[in-house]
């Protein structure tokens, strides 16, 4: 026989003898299942319910990136789908076209509308341009003699009959 040595209220060792009962039948087996599984920085996992059932929820990080897999086969095409209905283009009218406004009228199947203005108002006046160079138009009387005369004056044209 085993025994089991505790103290006493005075303190004293007492022999608690160990009785062992016989072997009892086996329970039922238990059931693990996967609940919830999500994302979350620190990996975790909790167990639910009561045995024989319970449930098994994770809280895994997010791995790093793995390579790209290799190209899959081509899948059974699908079957063609209904055809729509034929649109209808919109009709479109000036409105107002003056000075200080310029409004569209667009008609559709279902409705009619106005645009906003879509004229601005008009831009401030620009700087003058730099005054342009003067060109004349001279006939010459071959191609080698308006190669010479354009060689003296470049901002002539020069031209020949063949």
């Amino acid at each position: 026989m085993s025994v089991i040595k505790i103290r006493d209220e005075s303190g004293e060792f007492v022999d608690i003898p160990v009785i062992k009962g016989e072997k009892g039948e086996n329970g039922p087996s238990n059931v693990l299942t996967i609940g919830s599984v999500t994302s979350g920085d620190t990996a975790s996992a909790t167990i639910t319910g009561e045995s024989p059932n319970q449930v098994l929820n994770l809280v895994l990080p997010k791995g790093d990136k793995g390579d790209t897999g290799a190209q899959g086969e081509d899948g059974i095409p699908g079957t063609s789908g209904q055809d729509g209905a034929d649109g209808v283009s919109p009709n479109i009218s000036v409105k107002v076209n003056n000075a200080t406004q310029y409004i569209l009228t667009i008609t559709d199947a279902d409705d009619s509308f106005d645009t906003p203005n879509l004229k601005g108002q008009n831009g401030a006046d620009g700087q003058d341009g730099v005054d342009g160079t003067s060109v004349l138009v001279i006939e010459a009387t071959d191609e080698n003699n308006a190669l010479t005369l354009s060689s003296q004056n470049p901002n002539n044209i020069y031209f020949w009959e063949e």
